[in-house]
C-alpha cells in the first residue's frame, strides 16, 4: 500500500520541483474559486430543501472530502494532460460544492444566511493546505505520501471537536452571551465606520464598556475580519462561533506542524499527540465548560510557542528569537494571563540559555531586536490597559488556594460526567502520561530544550497542587499584581499551558530514545492510540455539555432583538463602580438621559421623567392580581393579561402592593423577554449612591421598557418567582399603568448610538448625563462647536449645552497616546506578515517546514 501511494504522489512532487508549476499550482486556485462562486447558486436552490440522515451526510462528506485532496493533492499534471487536470478540479469542486449544503442544512444553519463566502472558503482552504504541504518535497523524491491522510485526520478531528460550535446561535451559559453581546457592538461600530474601536458605543454596550476590546482584542478584531469575508451574513453568536471554531482547528494544525518540524520521523507520533492535545480537557474545558473564549482563541499560538523556544536552542539566530517574540506577542493581543506566564516560561528557557553557553554579543542583538519586535507588536495592548487607570483588584492568595484545594483530588480523577465541575479544568490522564515520559527521558538523556520544558511544567504544578508548606507560601511570595492577573481559579490558565509542554516534551522525549527501534515506535503508536480513545470518550462528555448549552435559533435572535439587548455586570466589572441605573434586567439606553443644572447638578429634566409627561400619548390602567398556577407550583401569573402593538414603545409602571417581596419578575412575549429582581434589580453590584434600577427600592424606577418586534399585536405572559416561600397572601399584587410614548417628545432624543448623536431641547443652559461611564478620552460637540466633557457626580460622560435646541455627539477617539500605539503594533503586524509572505515568495526556506 505504502508503495502505491508512493507511485502516485511521484508525479505530483516531480511537477512541484519547478516554479512553474507552483504558479499553476495557484492558478488552480482562482479557477476553483470561480467554480464555486458559479455553482454555489444552483447548489443552493437544488439541495437547500432536501434532507439526509446524518450518517448518509458524513459518508458523502468524507467521501468528497477524500476524493478532492487526491484530485488536488495526486494527480498528474505533466504537459500534455493539464485539460484532464482542469477536469478533475472541475469535478472535485462541483461535488464538494453540492455536499456543503447538506451539511449545514443538516445543522439547521440557512445558507442563504451564511453566504457563498463560507462554503468557497471551506473548499479552498483544503488546497491552500495541500499547496503549502508540497513545497517543502521540491528538489527531491517523495519522503510522506501520506501525509495529507494526517492532515485529514487531523481536520476531521477538529471538526469533531469544535462542531457544536457550527451554528448561528447562542452557545454557552452567561459568559457567552456576554462576548456576543461584546463582538456584536464591536461589529456593529466597524459596520457604521468607526475605527479603530476602544470603547463601546452601540447599544449592544451603550455604558462605554471597555472588556474585552481594551484588554484582549483579539476575539472582536477576529470576529470582526470573518464579518467582512462572510459579507455579514453570520449573526453576531455566529461570528463568535466561527471564531472559537476556527480557533480550535487551528491549534490541530499548529501543533502537528510544529511538532513535525522538530523531528520529522516521527509524524504519525506527531500527528497523535496532537490530537491528543486538542481532544484534552486542558483544551476542551476552556470551551464547554467555562466559556473561556478569550483562553481559546490563544489555542492556536502556544505550540507556535514552544516551537519558538526549540528553535533559539537548535539555530540561535534572528529568526528564532523574532519568531518567538511574535507567538507571544499574538497571545497576549488573546488573552494577557495565559500570556504572562506563556511570557514567563520563554524567559526562563532563555535564562537557561545563557546558563548552558557564552552568549556572544550578536546573541545579545538578537535578544535585543526580539525584544524591540515583541514591543513593537504588543505595545497597542499594554498602553490600552494603562491608559485605562483600572482600579486594582484583590484576588486573595487564600482564595485561589482554597478554589485548588477545592478542585483537588478531582483533578487527577476522569472528568465528571457533567463535565462542569471546578476539578473538570485539569490535564486529563493521557496529557499526565506524556509530561511523565517526557520528564523522565529529560533525566536519562538531558537536552536544554527538554530541560526547560520541565522546569516551567514544574513551577505550574507547585503552583497548581496544594502541596502542604509549599503551594500556600508560594502564592503569598507573588506579588499581588501577578495574583489579580491570574484570578482566583489558576488552573484556567496553567493546565492548557501544562497541555502544551507535556506534548512538545513527549513528542522530544519520544525522538530522543525510539528513532532506531522499530518496536519501541510501535509500541509508542499503540500507547498513543489507546490514550487516544480514552481523550475522545471524555472529550464526548464535554461535547454534550456544549450541545446542551446551545439555544434554539428563535431564542437567539429573541437575544439580541433591539428591545432585548442586555447588559450583564462584566460590562461595568472594569471599572470602580456601576452608575446607579445598573440592572441586571434589560436596561433601556434612550431612558438613562438627564439634564442636570450647572454647579449644583440638580436634575432639571429626564427622559424618564418625560414618559409620563411630555412624551405620553396615551395610557392604560388597573389593578395587578397574582394567581398562582397550582398548590406544588411557585410560579405566579399576573393578571389581567397586557398586549402591545407592534412597533410602539411602551412603558409598563408596576406600583407593588408588597415592596418587600424578593423575587423575580418575568415578562415573556414572542419577541419580549424580561427578568428582574425584585426588590432591586441592580443587587449585588457595587454603586457609588442609592440603586435607580427598576424594583421597589423608595429610590428605584417603577417602569419597565416594553416593544415589540412582531406583525401583530403581542400578548404578554407577566410572572412573579418568589425566592423562597410565601406565608403571606399576594393576589393583590399592585396597580399598574401601560403607557405609550413617542420618543420624538422626549428631552434627548438620541438619533444613534455609535457614536452618539442626539437632540437636545433643554429650558436652560445644563449638563447632558449620558449613560456611558466616564474614562478620559471622550470628545463632544454641540451644533458643530466642541464643548468640554466632564465626569458626572454619578461617574458619567455628561457634555454642556445651551438652552434651547442643541445637536450633539459624542466619541471616543481615545488619548494620543492610545491611538499612536494601536496604529504602532498595526503597522508592526502588517509588516511582519508582508515580511513572512516576501520571504516565501523569494523562495526563501520557510521558519516552519509546513
Amino acid at each position: 500500500m505504502s508503495a502505491f501511494w508512493r507511485w502516485l504522489a511521484q508525479p505530483f512532487a516531480r511537477a512541484a520541483a519547478s516554479e512553474k508549476s507552483g504558479r499553476f499550482g495557484w492558478s488552480l486556485l482562482l479557477v476553483d474559486a470561480i467554480l464555486y462562486s458559479l455553482v454555489f447558486n444552483v447548489a443552493d436552490g437544488y439541495w437547500l430543501n432536501r434532507h439526509l440522515d446524518g450518517a448518509t451526510i458524513a459518508i458523502l462528506a468524507v467521501g468528497i472530502v477524500i476524493f478532492h485532496l487526491l484530485c488536488l493533492g495526486y494527480s498528474h499534471p505533466r504537459p500534455g494532460a493539464t485539460h484532464w487536470y482542469f477536469v478533475k478540479v472541475a469535478v472535485a469542486s462541483t461535488c464538494a460544492i453540492a455536499v456543503f449544503p447538506l451539511i449545514f442544512d443538516y445543522l439547521q444553519i440557512s445558507l442563504g444566511r451564511i453566504g457563498f463566502s463560507v462554503v468557497l472558503a471551506a473548499g479552498v482552504l483544503p488546497q491552500i493546505l495541500l499547496h503549502l504541504a508540497h513545497r517543502h518535497w521540491r528538489q527531491q523524491e517523495v519522503s510522506s505520501p501520506l501525509e495529507p491522510l494526517r492532515w485529514v485526520l487531523l481536520a476531521g478531528s477538529g471538526m469533531w471537536l469544535g462542531f457544536p460550535f457550527l451554528s448561528n446561535s447562542k452557545m454557552g451559559t452567561g459568559d457567552a452571551y456576554w462576548y456576543g453581546s461584546m463582538v456584536a457592538d464591536f461589529v456593529t461600530q466597524w459596520r457604521a465606520g468607526v475605527f479603530p474601536v476602544f470603547v463601546g458605543q452601540s447599544d449592544f454596550a451603550f455604558n462605554g464598556a471597555v472588556s474585552p476590546v481594551r484588554l484582549a482584542p483579539y476575539l472582536q478584531h477576529a470576529a470582526g475580519i470573518l464579518d467582512l469575508l462572510t459579507l455579514r451574513t453570520l449573526s453576531f453568536f455566529g461570528l463568535v462561533n466561527l471564531t472559537l471554531f476556527i480557533s480550535l482547528l487551528t491549534a490541530a494544525f499548529t501543533t502537528y506542524a510544529t511538532l513535525v518540524a522538530i523531528e520529522k520521523r516521527g509524524r504519525w507520533t506527531g500527528c497523535l499527540m496532537a490530537l491528543l492535545f486538542v481532544s484534552s480537557p486542558a483544551v476542551l474545558s476552556l470551551i464547554y465548560t467555562g466559556d473561556l473564549f478569550l483562553s481559546v482563541c490563544a489555542l492556536p499560538y502556544l505550540p507556535l510557542v514552544m516551537y519558538g523556544i526549540w528553535h533559539t536552542f537548535q539555530h540561535r539566530n534572528l529568526r528564532s528569537v523574532c519568531f518567538l517574540a511574535a507567538a507571544l506577542a499574538a497571545i497576549w493581543w488573546c488573552h494577557p494571563p495565559i500570556a504572562f506566564w506563556a511570557t514567563l516560561i520563554a524567559a526562563l528557557s532563555q535564562v537557561l540559555r545563557i546558563a548552558t553557553e557564552s552568549p556572544s554579543r550578536r546573541v545579545w542583538w538578537h535578544w535585543f531586536a526580539g525584544a524591540a519586535l515583541f514591543a513593537a507588536l504588543t505595545v497597542g495592548v499594554f498602553v490600552s490597559v494603562l491608559t485605562l487607570h483600572l482600579p486594582a483588584l484583590s484576588a486573595n492568595p487564600i482564595l485561589i488556594v482554597r478554589s485548588l484545594e477545592t478542585a483537588f483530588p478531582g483533578a487527577l480523577l476522569p472528568v465528571s460526567e457533567g463535565a462542569n465541575l471546578l476539578s473538570d479544568y485539569q490535564l486529563g490522564w493521557s496529557l499526565w502520561l506524556l509530561l511523565l515520559l517526557g520528564g523522565s527521558t529529560t533525566l536519562f538523556r538531558p537536552a536544554v530544550f527538554r530541560l526547560s520544558l520541565v522546569i516551567g511544567s514544574g513551577l505550574l504544578l507547585l503552583l497548581l497542587l496544594p502541596i502542604p508548606h509549599v503551594t500556600k507560601p508560594l502564592w503569598f511570595l507573588l506579588p499581588q499584581s501577578v495574583c489579580d492577573l491570574t484570578f482566583v481559579w489558576p488552573m484556567q490558565r496553567f493546565y492548557v499551558l501544562l497541555g502544551i509542554m507535556a506534548v512538545f516534551l513527549g513528542y522530544a522525549g519520544a525522538g530522543a530514545i525510539l528513532p532506531q527501534r522499530r518496536g519501541a515506535q510501535l509500541a509508542l503508536v499503540g500507547g498513543l492510540l489507546v490514550a487516544l480513545v480514552w481523550s475522545a470518550s471524555e472529550a464526548g462528555r464535554f461535547l454534550q455539555g456544549g450541545l446542551n448549552s446551545v439555544a434554539s435559533a428563535d431564542e437567539s435572535r429573541v437575544m439580541h432583538l433591539p428591545q432585548n439587548r442586555t447588559l450583564t455586570r462584566y460590562a461595568y466589572n472594569s471599572f470602580p463602580s456601576a452608575p446607579p441605573y445598573f440592572s441586571h434586567g434589560y436596561i433601556n439606553p434612550l431612558w438613562e438621559n438627564r439634564l442636570l443644572a450647572p454647579g449644583s447638578f440638580r436634575e432639571i429634566g429626564s427622559n424618564y421623567q418625560a414618559l409620563s409627561d411630555k412624551a405620553m400619548i396615551g395610557h392604560v390602567e388597573g389593578e395587578l392580581t397574582a394567581r398562582r398556577y397550582g398548590a406544588r407550583s411557585s410560579f405566579y401569573e399576573l393578571l389581567p393579561a397586557l398586549a402591545i402593538e407592534p412597533g410602539r414603545r411602551y412603558a409598563l409602571e408596576l406600583d407593588f402592593a408588597h415592596p418587600e417581596l424578593a423575587g423575580t419578575l418575568l415578562i415573556t412575549g414572542p419577541t419580549v423577554t424580561r427578568e428582574y429582581y425584585l426588590p432591586d434589580s441592580g443587587v449585588g453590584v457595587g454603586l457609588n449612591r442609592a440603586s435607580t434600577a427598576f424594583g421597589a427600592l423608595p429610590t428605584g424606577k417603577r417602569s419597565v421598557s416594553l416593544l415589540s418586534n412582531s406583525g401583530e399585536l403581542e400578548k404578554l405572559l407577566i410572572q412573579f418567582v418568589p425566592a423562597g416561600a410565601l406565608e403571606q397572601d399576594i393576589s393583590k399584587f399592585g396597580q399598574f399603568i401601560l403607557r405609550e410614548y413617542d420618543p420624538a417628545r422626549l428631552p434627548v432624543v438620541v438619533e444613534t448610538w455609535a457614536p452618539y448623536r442626539a437632540k437636545v431641547i433643554s429650558p436652560a443652559p445644563a449638563w447632558l448625563e449620558t449613560p456611558r461611564i466616564f474614562i478620559e478620552g471622550y470628545r463632544a460637540s454641540a451644533n458643530g462647536r466642541e464643548v468640554p466633557v466632564a465626569r458626572s457626580p454619578d461617574g458619567l460622560v455628561m457634555l454642556l449645552v445651551g438652552a434651547g435646541e442643541s445637536h450633539v455627539t459624542l466619541s471616543y477617539p481615545g488619548p494620543l497616546s492610545l491611538r499612536l500605539s494601536y496604529f504602532l503594533s498595526l503597522v508592526a503586524w502588517i509588516g511582519l506578515i508582508v515580511a513572512g509572505i516576501f520571504g516565501r515568495c523569494r523562495g526563501r526556506r520557510p521558519v516552519l517546514p509546513v
